[in-house]
């Protein structure tokens, strides 16, 4: 599969984030009229450098067609900080 000027970063304020390789590549679903892919990996630094921001995209194609239907959804994975309920209670 080739994607041609299809660009995806985000800009933190530590910097840009760009897709790093998906790790994880299965095609979940493939007939003769479509199929569907799955790519699960991390948006890393410039230098490549693994950030919290995981990707999780599913790309569905029909036969025929030159158009893909794509679903991205971005999770940051690092831990939150909670707080003690008793520490901003008036």
């Amino acid at each position: 599969m080739v994607i041609n000027e299809a660009v995806v970063s985000l800009v933190l304020d530590s910097g840009r984030l760009h897709p790093l390789p998906a790790e994880k590549m299965e095609t979940e679903d493939k007939g003769p009229l479509h199929a569907t892919v799955h790519l699960l990996g991390w948006f890393g630094d410039e230098g490549g450098k693994k950030s919290p921001m995981q990707y999780d995209l599913r790309a569905h194609m029909v036969a025929g067609s030159t158009r893909a239907n794509l679903l991205l959804t971005i999770t940051n994975m690092q831990p939150r900080n909670k707080a003690d309920a008793r520490s901003v209670s008036p």
